[in-house]
């Protein structure tokens, strides 16, 4: 049972490690790390390497590199939800 696991990790970890799916899944784990998301972007980096068949390894690492820039985006995306939203005080 136990080899049965390991062998399904090493075929995850493995998987999609040419040039154009590790580039995919650096893209996708910056886009989605850098959502102001308080919850969810590591089960949405997880959900969507496990769709496209992507590397979990280099989407986390993307994701939890591209953490400062979520950071950096409150601001922008509450002042302009604000303004969506018709309340055009400044925060």
């Amino acid at each position: 049972m136990k080899t049965v696991f390991k062998e399904q990790i090493r075929k995850l970890l493995g998987l999609g490690l040419d040039r154009h799916h590790l580039s995919l899944a650096i893209c996708l784990g910056v886009t989605i790390g850098a959502a102001p998301l308080v919850w969810g972007t590591s089960l949405l980096c997880i959900l969507f390497a496990f769709v496209f068949r992507l590397n979990q390894v280099a989407v986390q690492c993307a994701n939890y590199l591209a953490w400062p820039l979520q950071i950096l985006f409150f601001y922008p995306y509450f002042s302009s939800g604000m303004k969506l939203a018709g309340n055009d005080e400044s925060i």
